[in-house]
């Protein structure tokens, strides 16, 4: 199965200009593989690299003074960098030539409803949160919470009768509901206290991607042909972000929350990683639009009279242009990953000067050869991608210094802007990855992961955990898999059986509408 033939979010041509989608996929699958990784490798047991960069090993408690950056630094602003992407991919053919829309505003403001009871539900299902260790019982009801979540959101065909699409909505919701309630039952307790004890449980990391979603949405359809527009709501976040501490109006409205299992004004700071994302949102929207022809130009009578003169310099530029078009893609991969491994290995090793030297170099040297290659498509959006990749990464080493260096917690304003800069390389990655493979069925289960990553988010802890532990496979893998390294290894077979399934619903049609 090629790459384009599973692209969801718009009509394939087989062209080059399909893939770029799937490279939004793939990085969106690589982010929510990466996350279920970072939380099944070995405990404490590994070096710091393959842990928060303040969550400290042995012992894993969090230092927030410490800074540094690590893989698992990137997993969670690539996802929001992914989501902000698609704003423009998913908007703009609902808006038209329409700058607002009260349907698709709307339909912004029950996504993030949906979205926010979603954060409770799935943190309420979660096997650690029903019982602490997990018993049992206690996996058996995170794996019916899991499966509840089909027929609640699952995208059904429009071609099913109404009624039995009401019906099987239905049943989902009365079974979440009725598990929830149950799970949190106290007899004790007044339904105020019950409601409150089941609100004050959400996964925040659900709760952010609620937050800005909608605001993200709208500033993209207020500024979606106003790039300065964007750039300036970035300046007024970062004004806000730099005085929120100081006494005064902007402190207030910082900490402002009308309910925070709901709403937090500061939720919005990472809007600096989701807007840089609609940026590149817009570049793929443009480039996707744009036709693409497999038509080839009728050869004239002075081309048939030239063609044998010239044969042998035919072939020979054919070859060349057949040996460029896998050369390129794979020095370009290259370049990418040695960006993307020298910031992250510099930042962590505190090596920041050096660091810096060496990322900017590499910058201008890809972007320097994307100039000089032919101006195809391909190599136009590598190029403008590049470009803003550039300019977040040089803002991200400008704050660097600030705040005694890059954190992920508390979120330094270098961490916004490097991360972003990294996605937009990221990206590119995937990009060349996508063009020098010909092909997408050897990215196929990163790509489909993600097209649906809720059901991977929400099967990491309520579907893999509790299979592998009713089963007794996870005691019995990691009695065999003792050393650190070894429960690495396993680690990333769940990962690839979690890939595995998510890719086979994918494949099935089975979406979750979240």
């Amino acid at each position: 199965m090629s790459a384009s033939s599973i692209t969801p979010l718009a009509e394939t041509d087989g062209s080059p200009a399909s893939r770029r989608v799937d490279a939004l996929d793939a990085l969106r699958g690589y982010a929510i593989l990466t996350m279920a990784l970072s939380g099944m490798v070995p405990w404490g047991k590994l070096p710091q690299w393959m842990y928060h960069a303040q969550l400290i090993a042995p012992q894993m408690k969090y230092d927030l003074s410490v800074p540094g950056l690590t893989w698992v630094d990137l997993v969670f602003p690539f996802f929001l960098f992914s989501m902000g992407a698609a704003i423009p991919l998913a908007l703009a053919r609902r808006l038209g030539n329409e700058q607002l829309n009260w349907k698709v505003l709307l339909s912004l403001a029950q996504r993030f409803a949906l979205l926010v009871l979603f954060a409770i539900y799935v943190r309420h299902i979660a096997p650690t949160v029903i019982s602490n260790p997990p018993t049992t019982p206690a996996f058996g009801f995170s794996l019916l919470g899991f499966l509840l979540l089909f027929p609640t959101l699952t995208r059904l065909p429009k071609s099913w009768p109404a009624k039995y699409r009401l019906s099987i909505r239905a049943v989902g919701w009365v079974g979440c509901v009725c598990l929830l309630l149950w799970l949190n039952y106290r007899p004790e307790a007044t339904v105020t206290e019950w409601l409150a004890t089941i609100v004050k449980r959400r996964d925040i990391i659900i709760l952010v991607l609620a937050n800005t979603v909608i605001t993200g949405g709208v500033i993209w359809m207020l500024t979606r042909n106003w790039i300065a527009g964007r750039i300036g709501v970035m300046l007024v976040l970062l004004a806000l972000r730099l005085s929120h501490t100081t006494d005064g109006w902007t402190q207030a409205l910082w900490s402002y929350t009308p309910a925070d299992w709901l709403y937090q004004f500061s939720f919005q700071q990472y809007l600096l990683v989701v807007i840089p994302g609609t940026i590149i949102g817009d570049l793929l929207l443009r480039r996707q639009r744009q036709p693409y022809s497999h038509q080839v130009q009728p050869a004239t009578t002075s081309d048939l009279q030239m063609n044998e003169a010239v044969c042998d310099g035919s072939l020979l530029e054919t070859r060349r242009a057949a040996v460029d078009g896998i050369r390129l893609p794979l020095l370009f991969t290259f370049m990418t990953l040695a960006i993307i491994a020298t910031t992250v290995v510099g930042l962590q090793a505190r090596a920041t000067s050096l660091t810096v030297m060496v990322v900017l170099i590499l910058m201008a040297l890809l972007i320097a050869i994307l100039f000089r290659t032919p101006q195809t498509r391909e190599n136009q959006i590598k190029k403008d991608i590049l470009q803003w990749g550039a300019l977040w990464l040089l803002i991200g080493f400008a704050f660097e210094p600030f705040e005694g260096g890059i954190k992920k917690d508390s979120a330094t304003i270098s961490y916004y802007f490097v991360t972003s800069g990294l996605a937009c390389i990221a990206l590119v990655l995937f990009q060349c990855l996508l063009q020098g493979l010909s092909s997408g069925r050897w990215l196929r289960w990163l790509i489909e992961s993600g097209q649906n990553p809720m059901i991977a988010y929400v099967a990491i802890r309520s579907f893999l955990r509790p299979v592998v532990e009713l089963t007794q496979i996870d005691p019995l893998m990691k009695s065999w898999f003792g050393a650190p390294w070894a429960g690495v290894g396993w680690a990333c077979m769940k990962v690839l059986l979690l890939a595995w399934l998510v890719s086979l619903l994918t494949r099935r049609r089975v979406y979750w509408r979240t």
